[in-house]
């Protein structure tokens, strides 16, 4: 049933050489691979081997890295400011979407009940009074 799943991570970027990483916060027995998602590296935006600038990175855009889709929702105050103070004009902040697996692990189990004929009043009144 499961097609996908949404993971948050961080995305770091780094002034001085370029480089990015993705790292994901850990979550207590989520049973999948954690931690840090993509080692420190300057990643590919295309085929002809063009890498991700800061100029290519805003709010509300997706970034594919090694055939992984990431969705910007928001960035940093530190980021904001940068950001802003180079003359980009940034997307407003997005909300992060919900994890539809996450969200049905959350409901309730719904209880299987054998439907039965057993009346326990009946049985009792039946047999009250009644040695053995």
């Amino acid at each position: 049933e499961e097609q996908y799943r949404i993971r948050q991570v961080n995305i770091y970027y780094y002034l001085e050489d370029d480089s990015m990483s993705v790292i994901e916060p850990v979550v207590e027995n989520s049973g999948i691979l954690q931690g840090k998602l993509i080692k420190r590296q300057r990643l590919a935006k295309n085929d002809r081997g063009d890498h991700y600038h800061w100029k290519d990175l805003n709010r509300g855009i997706n970034i594919t890295i090694y055939g992984k889709t990431f969705r910007v929702v928001d960035c940093d105050q530190f980021t904001q400011v940068f950001l802003e103070s180079q003359g980009i004009e940034l997307n407003p902040p997005e909300k992060m979407a919900l994890d539809p697996y996450t969200e049905l692990r959350k409901q309730p189990l719904r209880k299987y009940v054998t439907p039965s004929d057993f009346d326990q009043l009946k049985q009792f009144l039946t047999f009250d009074k009644q040695d053995s």
